[in-house]
């Protein structure tokens, strides 16, 4: 076998990889590629709020460090702007149109393989430990166990079935307030926490690799955090969105119909600041727990020998275009962290500007536990990206939303620093994202932008057909909607 196919059997070379750096391919190499793999998942964490990233007013000391010791995505997104695709997305590798998880209202076939049925065929001890967001009986999908309670995973007919029929309505939607206050949240974080500390320092974790996906439910509402963490920000001080004059009257459809969807009516400033300020205290709750959990890993040993990944299903809009939730295409939904650390193997302090998103972190998972090339996959092994090689990228991301808040499909396309969004049956949008990172102005009337907007176009809709994909997605509605109201 020569080196090539030696490295691509290892899972560290990919199509359209040309080298990798002797510091990664020594490690990997005298490793069997085979390092435990902890994934710290967080739920509706913006890339945005974080203070490695620059925002001036999170405070993420451990996520601040993870960074400085480890690589940094500086364009990583979601697969969906959505819980239940997008963590279906990731757990599979593939794009949510391949795999039909619409909603949260979807379940994922158990016959259908994730990266977790494929390490454990390879000898790793595969755990899951709090927030995966399960629908169905079916809650491991390839997990030896659950560590710990999964809040989101009740039956899915507790759940409101998107209605695009009736203009995407959701019963019971429609919010006339931002709720946040003092509190614990949900307690079953701390259960998460402790599940995972309690793995980590067990000596049984010696005796074979490990990979082990930690699910924390916050930012993720209900915006109540502890006073400690309250105190850590003064509420006058807290910024607002800032909304360019002007901007309801330009702005497209798709924002419009989102906000009108989720909510009532604006809401005043003072609850605005209110919700930010909790929403940021919750943020540095998590990143509270998350030292706490890579300390434990540190005094288990197993640090060098381990590959740490933090990253979030996808962002919170929090006020920005006046919008909130989830559901968009926008930055502040769609753009999520993804910081790698893998100490001795990766180098340190490396921000890495190429687009990627979460099924490239599938194929990373699967490559580092030597399981690559065994399932489809529409992501690509990121190790030597990480790692400073000479690799031909992609540099793009697809992110697609189904689900709740739209009544249509709506995808994006993110390449170099342009970035596509398209609506079925409505004009697109494009956008300069590295100099206009809050997407205020569309160029996709702008001559000068004519060719950039027609290959991108052109690209995505060779893969994303949106009205073969509204007919989908309404015959799954209106094949559910009969079921519960047979029922």
């Amino acid at each position: 076998m020569n080196r090539r196919n030696a490295l691509k059997t290892l899972g560290i070379l990919t199509a359209g990889t040309l080298g990798v750096p002797a510091i990664l391919r020594s490690a990997t190499e005298a490793r069997r590629g085979r390092p435990n793999l902890l994934v710290i998942m967080s739920d509706q964490h913006a890339a945005r709020w974080c203070g490695y990233t620059g925002d001036p007013t999170v405070k993420t000391p451990h996520l601040d460090r993870l960074a400085e010791g480890g690589v940094i995505f500086d364009h990583a997104y979601c697969n969906s702007p959505l819980c239940v695709p997008s963590r279906m997305s990731f757990l599979t590798g593939r794009q949510v149109q391949h795999i039909g998880i619409w909603d949260n209202n979807t379940i994922l076939r158990s016959e259908r393989e994730t990266f977790a049925h494929l390490l454990d065929r390879t000898g790793y001890d595969v755990v899951l430990n709090g927030k995966m967001h399960f629908r169905g009986l079916d809650k491991l999908h390839g997990f030896r166990a659950q560590l710990s309670a999964d809040p989101a995973g009740a039956n899915p007919e507790s759940l409101q079935i998107p209605r695009w029929r009736e203009r995407g309505q959701l019963p019971g939607y429609g919010a006339t307030e931002l709720r946040f206050g003092e509190g614990i949240g949900l307690p079953v974080d701390y259960q998460a926490e402790a599940a995972a500390i309690d793995y980590l320092v067990d000596p049984a974790r010696r005796g074979q690799p490990w990979a082990m996906v930690v699910g924390i439910y916050a930012p993720h509402p209900p915006w109540q955090a502890q006073r400690q963490y309250l105190e850590q920000y003064r509420r006058a001080a807290v910024p607002l969105p800032e909304i360019q004059s002007g901007y309801f009257e330009r702005e497209h459809p798709v924002h419009r119909r989102k906000r009108e969807l989720w909510q009532r009516a604006p809401f005043p400033d003072e609850m605005v600041r209110g919700a930010r300020h909790t929403y940021f205290a919750l943020t540095t709750r998590v990143d509270d727990q998350i030292g706490r959990i890579l300390a434990a890993l540190e005094r288990s040993g197993q640090a060098e020998n381990t590959l740490v990944v933090y990253t979030s299903d996808h962002g919170e809009m929090l006020g920005e275009h006046a919008l909130w939730n989830k559901s968009s295409l926008l930055e502040e939904s769609a753009h999520v962290p993804l910081i790698f650390s893998w100490p001795g193997t990766l180098p340190t302090g490396r921000r890495v500007g190429s687009c990627v998103s979460l099924v490239d972190l599938t194929a990373t998972l699967l490559a580092a536990g030597g399981a690559a090339d065994t399932m489809p996959l529409d992501g690509a092994d990121l190790l030597p990206l990480a790692a400073g090689g000479n690799v031909a990228w992609k540099d793009e991301a697809i992110c697609e939303h189904y689900g709740t808040w739209t009544d249509r499909p709506i995808a994006m396309l993110r390449r170099g620093r342009y970035k596509l969004h398209l609506s079925h049956g409505e004009a697109p949008q494009l956008y300069d994202v590295q100099a206009d990172p809050r997407e205020l102005h569309d160029l996709a009337r702008d001559p000068a932008q004519a060719g950039v907007l027609t290959e991108l176009t052109g690209s995505l809709t060779a893969r994303w057909d949106s009205a073969r994909l509204n007919g989908l997605v309404l015959e799954s509605q209106d094949r559910r909607l009969a079921g519960t109201r047979a029922g």
